[in-house]
């Protein structure tokens, strides 16, 4: 685990004035972190606070996955006066996303220009750190499979903690295990599993509680169990704990200098 934290206070470090989101990006933990999980529309923007650089827009809710229904929310900026740098955000009437709101957002931001203090409160938020995907008219399978983790989630009697985790057969050497790992009958595009963490915050053990319905599932597991060092966060270390892990396959990502195929977020 202290692989993840010097990667955190090196990113940290950088001295640049930007935007910084302190959130992890796994899906399982946005949906845990969130008091609201759902598709919105933006039907009205309005009310610049010059003092506090927040804007007000009235938004339909178009489908909850987690919490309640809602009519108005803040938003971290001016209307046509955007500092990227303060994780303002532009959002534009007629717009719709898959949302995660919390009603502390401020939490998840480091912004090295603004207080951000001001955004914690009763109301919901949206900042550019606030975890969120447009939905266009086009049909989009990175937007599909979302959707189905989040309608997965919401159904599941698991109230066990989401995790993100390390993969040790990263280095210098050697793009991983899972670069460009192919599954070519995967059924799912996504597996969920309930692991045992130890002392180490390695597995122990580990039981699919949706798998990839796929010939590689029991190789797939192995290799989690062999390589993967299991953290809440970038600070919290797992031990002695059970928890959840959300794993995706993504076979575009084959070739892609970025990503993997094989990843524990979805892009």
């Amino acid at each position: 685990m202290k692989k993840l934290i010097l990667l955190f206070l090196f990113l940290f470090s950088v001295k640049i004035f930007a935007c910084k989101c302190g959130n992890s990006g796994e899906i399982g933990i946005q949906y845990q972190n969130a008091d609201f999980v759902g598709e919105i529309e933006i039907t009205k923007i309005y009310g610049n606070n010059l003092k506090s650089r927040i804007y007000k827009a009235d938004v339909s809710v178009l489908k909850i996955y987690k919490g309640k229904s809602f009519g108005t929310v803040e938003i971290s900026g001016l209307i046509n006066d955007i500092q990227s740098a303060a994780c303002e955000v532009d959002l534009k009437v007629g717009e719709k996303y898959l949302i995660y709101l919390s009603k502390n957002d401020g939490d998840n931001v480091i912004s090295m220009t603004t207080n951000r203090k001001s955004l914690g409160s009763e109301k919901y938020t949206i900042s550019a750190c606030t975890p969120k995907t447009f939905i266009s008219d086009v049909t989009d399978q990175k937007l599909k499979t979302e959707r189905q983790v989040d309608e997965f989630l919401s159904k599941s009697k698991e109230k066990l903690n989401q995790v993100f985790f390390l993969d040790e057969s990263v280095s210098e050497n050697s793009k991983g295990d899972f670069k460009d790992y192919e599954i070519s009958d995967a059924k799912n595009k996504f597996a969920v599993y309930k692991l045992k963490v130890n002392e180490k915050s390695k597995i122990d053990h580990i039981e699919a509680v949706q798998n990839f319905e796929s010939s590689k599932d029991l190789e797939i597991m192995n290799l989690m169990k062999k390589n993967f060092v299991i953290g809440k966060d970038f600070f919290s270390e797992v031990r002695n704990e059970e928890v959840l892990l959300i794993l995706f396959y993504r076979p575009e990502n084959k070739g892609s200098d970025y990503a993997d195929t094989l990843s524990g977020e979805l892009k």
